[in-house]
């Protein structure tokens, strides 16, 4: 048993993945939703978990443009559903 890791995501860390998820599926499911509403997250972890998918995007012109614009659809609908 010396060899196993176990690691834990932290509460950010979802949050952080669950915004991810639901910006790259899509067909906008509301699972992600879903499980963001149930786990009530602030305003702040919201952002940082917009923060995380902007890291996650293209780095090059028109993709990172278009790529920036998709995020703030991502956060008006989040924002929307949470309603905060």
């Amino acid at each position: 048993y010396s060899q196993i890791k176990l690691s834990i995501l932290s509460r950010a860390d979802l949050i952080s993945l669950k915004v991810y998820a639901y910006h790259q599926r899509k067909e906008r499911t509301r699972r992600d939703l879903s499980d963001l509403k149930r786990m009530k997250p602030s305003i702040s972890e919201i952002l940082q978990g917009l923060e995380f998918l902007k890291s996650q995007g293209p780095n090059v012109g028109k993709f990172r443009k278009e790529f920036k614009k998709d995020v703030l659809e991502t956060a008006d609908e989040v924002f929307d559903e949470l309603g905060l």
